[in-house]
C-alpha cells in the first residue's frame, strides 16, 4: 500500500494563554521594523529567540511567515538575511489577539525612550564605509517628533549642516538677519527642491547636480576653466556655466559659503588657540598647587 502524506494548516489558537503570550512578545518585536525605512539585517540567532524553533513548524513558524519577508542574501560570519515586515499580517495577528497596534510614534517613543530621556547615549556602529545607528532609518516626519530640538544631520547634507551649527551657535557670532544665510539654510531644508531647481537651470542630472553644490560649498574655482571642477560637471558649456553663476540663488549661496567659511575658520583658530594657552598654564598651575600644599 503506498503511503501519501497528508498535509494540514497549522492554525493557533488564541484563546490559549501561551499563545497569546508569545504573540504579543512577537508583535513587540516587529514593533521596531516598522520604523525602517528599507529592509533590516536580523541574526538568524535572534530570530530564533523571538520566534522560537521555527523549523519544526507550529506557532513559529506561523508567526514568523505571517509577520516577515526575508530580502537579501546571506553570507556565513559577513552578513544576515534582511528582513520586511508584512503590514497586513502584523495588523492580521494584532486584531486575532484583539489588540490595537500602537502608532509609529508611539512605537518611537517606546523603543527609543533611554536615547530620548538622555540616559542612554546612542552607539554608532561602523557599517562599510560609514558610521550607523538604526535611529538613522525612522521615518523623517516620526524622527522630527521623538526628538523634537534635537540637531538633524542628514548624510547626504551633513557638511554643510555641521558647518553651519559650528557658526550659529558660536558666542561670539551675531546675525546680519534672522536668517544670516538664507540659500544654505534653505538647501539644507530643502535639498531637493533646490536640486530640482538647479537640474532645470541648467540641464544636468541630479546626481551632476548634487557634485556642483558640494563644489560651490567647498568653494570650488569658479572660472571657466577646463582644470576646474564646476565647469568640468557643466560639461565644460560656457553659457550654462555662466547662466549657473548668474543665477539669484546661486549668487546668494556662494556669499552665504563664503561668509559662513570666514566665521568657521576665524572660530576655529579661536578655539584652538584658547586650548593652547590652557595647556601651557595648566602645568604650571598644577606645580603651584603642589607648592602651596
Amino acid at each position: 500500500m503506498s503511503k501519501t502524506l497528508d498535509l494540514t494548516e497549522y492554525s493557533p489558537n488564541f484563546n490559549d494563554p501561551r499563545v497569546r503570550k508569545k504573540a504579543t512578545a512577537v508583535l513587540d518585536w516587529c514593533d521596531s521594523l516598522r520604523l525602517s525605512k528599507k529592509e533590516t539585517r536580523v541574526h538568524h540567532d535572534e530570530l530564533t529567540k523571538v520566534f522560537g524553533n521555527r523549523s519544526q513548524g507550529g506557532l513559529a513558524q506561523w508567526l514568523f511567515s505571517n509577520l516577515l519577508t526575508q530580502t537579501g542574501h546571506y553570507q556565513p560570519g559577513k552578513a544576515s538575511f534582511r528582513y520586511r515586515l508584512k503590514e497586513h499580517g502584523y495588523k492580521k495577528v494584532h486584531r486575532l489577539l484583539g489588540s490595537t497596534p500602537k502608532t509609529d510614534e508611539e512605537v518611537a517613543k517606546h523603543v527609543y525612550a533611554p536615547i530620548i530621556s538622555g540616559e542612554e547615549a546612542p552607539e554608532y556602529k561602523d557599517s562599510g564605509t560609514r558610521r550607523y545607528h538604526p535611529v538613522q532609518n525612522v521615518k523623517r516626519d516620526i524622527r522630527a517628533k521623538i526628538f523634537a530640538g534635537w540637531w538633524d544631520y542628514d548624510i547626504e547634507t551633513c557638511a554643510p549642516t555641521l558647518v553651519h551649527q559650528f557658526v550659529i551657535t558660536a558666542k561670539w557670532h551675531t546675525p546680519k538677519s534672522e536668517n544670516d544665510f538664507p540659500a544654505l539654510t534653505r538647501l539644507i531644508q530643502d535639498k531637493h527642491a533646490v536640486r530640482a531647481e538647479i537640474s532645470s537651470l541648467t540641464g544636468i542630472d541630479i546626481q551632476s547636480v548634487k557634485e556642483l553644490l558640494s563644489a560651490v560649498f567647498f568653494r570650488g574655482n569658479p572660472a571657466p576653466s577646463h582644470k576646474a571642477g564646476m565647469f568640468r560637471i557643466l560639461g565644460r558649456d560656457v553659457v550654462r556655466h555662466q547662466t549657473f553663476l548668474n543665477d539669484p540663488y546661486v549668487k546668494q549661496l556662494r556669499d552665504d559659503v563664503r561668509r559662513l567659511w570666514v566665521k568657521a575658520i576665524l572660530y576655529d583658530r579661536f578655539t584652538q588657540a584658547n586650548d593652547e594657552l590652557f595647556q601651557a598654564k595648566k602645568p604650571e598651575s598644577v606645580t603651584s598647587s603642589a607648592r602651596s600644599g
